[in-house]
């Protein structure tokens, strides 16, 4: 089993999803990957924008806090 599946909790505390996450462009909507990174700097295919993702960008983006 790899560490972030389902019985796995995420680093913010917060039980992880089965499904690996899907990680899109900020600009065009594009699927770029599907999973977990540390840390990764990638261009977007599609509409060529330069972007950084981390664990933290993740955890926002899967758990926006509720206010």
């Amino acid at each position: 089993m790899f560490p972030h599946q389902e019985t796995s909790p995420c680093r913010c505390g917060r039980a992880a999803d089965a499904a690996l996450p899907e990680v899109r462009c900020k600009r065009c909507k594009r699927l770029l990957f599907k999973g977990y990174v540390v840390e990764v700097e990638m261009k977007c295919p599609k509409c060529g924008a330069i972007q950084r993702f981390d664990y933290a960008y993740q955890c926002r983006e899967r758990h926006p806090d509720p206010s």
